[in-house]
């Protein structure tokens, strides 16, 4: 490969060595393929019920067990963990995505009537269902500015997503419009 960006920066070779390489032609069976979204849950996951701390390559084996990307069935299996070689402060946006893989974090984008007291409706709407607002940002400069609209984005921490789309709906049945920011 001439270029590889992923979080799983150990394991990101242009090209295997020739040892490595006779030895994969030899005793692999396949490869498979894990998305960035759940390295980051996996790392999450390792953290907060493992106590473990895993960068992202050494990571790998146990995001294609979380998300079933092998068939584990009536099978003794064993996810290699390796190397915690991770930078603290990459470590904090792993977090988030993985907080936002695993539905425990959302980030809503919404086109909203700038006028007052609607952005104290959403968010009390927001806060009915449960969910805890992180952030807001409130921008009154966009392309919809002569038909009084602003843009509003909410950082939310939330349980699930289930929860994700109580709120959605939540703010539909009240004739709001939002937009998940996705990570995929």
């Amino acid at each position: 490969l001439s270029d590889v960006a992923t979080m799983a920066d150990g394991i990101a070779v242009k090209m295997p060595g020739e040892r490595t390489f006779a030895m994969c032609r030899d005793y692999l069976d396949g490869i498979l393929l894990v998305s960035e979204e759940e390295i980051a849950a996996s790392i999450l996951t390792l953290l907060e019920k493992m106590k473990m701390v895993a960068e992202g390559a050494g990571a790998v084996a146990v995001a294609a067990a979380m998300f079933q990307k092998i068939d584990m069935q009536e099978r003794k299996c064993v996810a290699v963990l390796s190397g915690g070689n991770i930078d603290v402060n990459f470590l904090s946006r792993i977090i988030d995505l993985g907080l936002m893989k695993t539905g425990r974090k959302v980030v809503l984008h919404m086109n909203v009537t700038d006028k007052p007291g609607n952005l104290s409706k959403i968010i009390d709407l927001i806060s009915e269902t449960g969910a805890n607002i992180v952030s807001i940002d409130h921008s009154r400069i966009t392309e919809e500015i002569l038909s009084s609209k602003c843009k509003v984005e909410f950082v939310i921490e939330t349980l699930s997503h289930e929860h994700i789309r109580q709120i959605i709906q939540t703010l539909r049945e009240n004739g709001y419009t939002a937009h998940m920011e996705s990570y995929a």
